[in-house]
């Protein structure tokens, strides 16, 4: 099989069952000088829309030394300043603003939350209700008021605040965990129960709000451990576990539960209160264009409670969904190795490093957390895969060997020790233990529609066994019918049987799909000569040379004198 095909199959494959696609990394952002405000403004709205924080920043700062009071300028740059997590600065920015009578909803939260860390609930209170003008369906600032006057000592009133808050149907689930906090907080066990269980029945926050709903167990969990519920909190995790299955703080706390470990307060302070308002509501922000305000509340949150590992690892993954790896990289090295998030922290990391070519140090960072989790088979598959990325396909197999012997019971997901072990040897020209493998990964999962493409293609490009083949992609195809990788596996099956109609049909049908890919392009290109469609043949292979594939050479060639 040629390599660049197999290269495209195995991209397939990391896609198809690794964790997340990460950003590359940004350049080091150098702001240049400008020598107007206009050319100072725009150049900082520029890195802003492009999420270069720091970089907007200093272009913000320069502005207002020609325009030093701009007032757009000048809450452009305290959005900045939140959102890159520069509390302090932010604050003197707001207090700027605010001397100038400019009170927008982040001035008036960031000094707020500035009054509630230093325990002054009377201001705090008095700083969030500046806010002009109030915004539509937002409970925030009311549950954060509420939390405010919990801290004054007023905690009947901050209870029965939030049970008059009305809203739309998505509130519920927000007031409901608020009130059992406060509840648990305020020494009132049976109505911090009843909240609990109602935050708990509410089956949409996983939908609108999955950080939320999975905190929402968990407190629960710690709730009746602390009242001598451990088979009760033992269930309350299970339901998670259950609801949303791949979240490893529930295997955590299952495993502190059964250890009979005692499990402290979710949330201790109204501090900590407000911090989990703004957690909740920087978390459920998943919308196209929220990523800026769910950073900024996030911030916001790690600012009231910087000891809270589930903000910080929320901020590092919206650092790097904002094409931030650095900052993603500096958080997700802080968490600490007992928070329930490292582990997916690191594996979020090591994509990070691997997306930049850094397979050495992701290599590296894998390697170790295999160790502290050998049991993990995520980890042993993500390792595996870096190892044939960077064409250390030796080391995989070595990899490999290993976890296998290891495994007494075979589960049905091991069909991909045996994928990835087979795609190694395949890579290393040893095919007849390649088949094997690809075989036994068939064995665990006949319908898995990754094993079934690679198989049929690489037995198709050595031209064996093509009935087989045929139905094994025919299989595969009907299993995902809109896969160009799979299509295309399809028609080249076709063309390799002669079939060269079907194969044209099925291959336009895959670059429709997929319509930059040199090796669709190039196929197409085949296809089209078979059938007397030369022109096209040309246009698809001049097409496939635009794309750089490894194969340039061989289409070369064929543009110059055509199929034989």
């Amino acid at each position: 099989m040629c390599s660049a095909t197999v290269s495209r199959l195995f991209i397939f494959f990391i896609v198809g069952i690794m964790l997340m696609p990460s950003p590359t990394y940004s350049k080091i952002n150098t702001p240049t000088h400008t020598s107007s405000f206009t050319g100072a403004y725009l150049a900082g709205r520029v890195a802003n829309h492009e999420n270069k924080t720091d970089l907007a920043i200093n272009y913000f700062k320069q502005a207002l030394v020609y325009q030093p009071d701009n007032i757009e300028t000048q809450k452009e740059l305290l959005e900045a300043m939140l959102s890159v997590g520069d509390f302090k600065e932010a604050v003197q920015q707001a207090k700027k603003l605010k001397e100038k009578d400019v009170i927008t909803p982040f001035v008036s939260l960031t000094l707020s939350i500035e009054s509630l860390i230093k325990k002054d609930y009377k201001n705090a209170k008095l700083l969030l209700q500046l806010k002009e003008p109030p915004t539509a369906n937002n409970p925030i600032p009311e549950l954060i008021g509420a939390w405010i006057t919990f801290g004054s000592g007023q905690k009947s009133q901050a209870i029965a605040d939030l049970k008059k808050l009305k809203g739309p149907v998505w509130y519920e689930l927000f007031i409901s965990y608020h009130l059992a906090l406060m509840s648990d907080l305020a020494e009132r066990p049976q109505d911090a129960k009843k909240y609990f269980i109602k935050a708990l029945n509410n089956k949409q926050g996983t939908l609108i709000a999955p950080n939320t709903y999975e905190r929402i167990i968990t407190a629960y969990a710690s709730f009746q451990l602390r009242h001598n519920m451990r088979k009760q909190a033992l269930q309350t995790i299970l339901h998670g576990e259950q609801m949303l299955s791949t979240r490893e703080v529930f295997k955590n706390f299952r495993e502190k539960i059964e250890k009979n470990t005692f499990l402290e307060r979710l949330i201790k302070t109204p501090q900590q209160g407000a911090a989990e308002v703004l957690y909740n509501f920087g978390t459920a922000l998943n919308h196209k264009n929220s990523g800026h305000i769910a950073r900024i509340f996030k911030q916001l949150s790690f600012a009231l409670y910087p000891q809270n590992d589930a903000t910080l690892f929320q901020l590092a993954h919206i650092s790097a969904k904002l094409d931030d790896p650095y900052q993603a990289i500096k958080l997700y090295r802080a968490l600490s190795p007992k928070s329930p998030y490292y582990k997916d922290g690191q594996i979020h990391l090591a994509f990070l490093l691997a997306n930049n070519n850094n397979y050495k140090e992701a290599i590296k960072l894998l390697t170790l957390l295999n160790k502290k989790f050998p049991n993990d088979r995520n980890i042993l598959i993500t390792l595996v895969a870096f190892y044939m990325q960077d064409h250390k396909f030796l080391e995989a197999i070595q990899t490999l060997d290993y976890a296998i012997a290891q495994i007494n019971n075979f589960q049905q997901d091991d069909w991909k020790l045996f994928y990835q072990r087979g795609i190694a040897f395949e890579r290393l020209k040893q095919w007849t233990k390649a088949e094997i493998d690809l075989r036994k990964a068939l064995e665990f999962f006949p319908n898995q529609p990754q094993v079934l493409n690679y198989l049929a293609y690489s037995l198709v490009e050595r031209g064996e066994k093509l009935e087989e083949s045929l139905h094994m992609l025919q299989k595969a195809s009907a299993l995902q019918a809109h896969n160009s990788h799979i299509l295309d596996s399809l028609g080249w099956a076709y063309y390799k049987l002669k079939e060269y109609n079907k194969a044209v049909q099925i291959l336009e049908n895959a670059v429709r799909l997929q319509p930059e890919d040199p090796t669709l392009n190039d196929h197409l290109g085949d296809a089209y000569w078979k059938v007397g469609r030369k022109r096209e043949a040309i246009f698809q292979w001049n097409h496939a040379i635009d794309g750089k594939p490894e194969n340039s050479k061989q289409i070369q060639e064929k543009l110059k004198f055509g199929l034989q």
